[in-house]
């Protein structure tokens, strides 16, 4: 998301790697009536395709949610945030799915999602408020010794697929290890 400077307005940019295209192309759709693109746009890198992207006019629709994940600093420059309670008041199974299409990848059953924006307490208070919403027994890892995701055990796929399973595109099941 990002901020206007003259008006209390935001917009949204989507990108994701090329493998992706269709979950892009899905995306625009769902935002079809907030763009004035005719399509989302590939982009390169080094002459090699990475990426499609695209992103939404620019409205008050979106400024609430921009003020509530992106805050003034010190410094003077938005970060983004995690207060708490939003996810508890914002996350509906719908909106989780989509998180994991994005954000999520697997291995051997064990689901990631890739919260590295994030400090270690935003990440802890994430895992508490998806861990009471769904009940399930997430936790946040250091990954690289710097970044923290959030992993969720293995004991928690069936629950997991249960509450994903009817909003997840087929193209991302494979998020779930199915």
């Amino acid at each position: 998301m990002y901020e206007s400077r003259t008006h209390q307005s935001a917009f949204v940019k989507i990108e994701q790697g090329w493998k992706q295209r269709a979950f892009v192309d899905h995306l625009f759709e769902v935002f079809q009536t907030h763009t004035r693109m005719a399509a989302p746009k590939p982009s390169f890198a080094h002459g090699r395709l990475k990426s499609y992207w695209f992103y939404t006019v620019t409205a008050p629709c979106f400024y609430p949610l921009y003020t509530q994940l992106y805050q003034v600093q010190a410094d003077g420059k938005r970060r983004k945030v995690l207060p708490p309670g939003l996810i508890t008041e914002l996350l509906t199974p719908c909106a989780f799915a989509y998180w994991v299409m994005c954000d999520g990848s697997h291995r051997n059953r064990l689901m990631t999602l890739h919260t590295e924006g994030f400090t270690e307490a935003e990440t802890h208070q994430l895992s508490v408020e998806v861990n009471a919403l769904f009940g399930l027994h997430s936790s946040s890892k250091c990954r690289d010794a710097k970044y923290w995701v959030l992993r969720f055990p293995v004991a928690d796929f069936d629950r997991l697929y249960r509450v994903l399973e009817p909003w997840m595109l087929s193209c991302f099941r494979y998020k779930m290890g199915v």
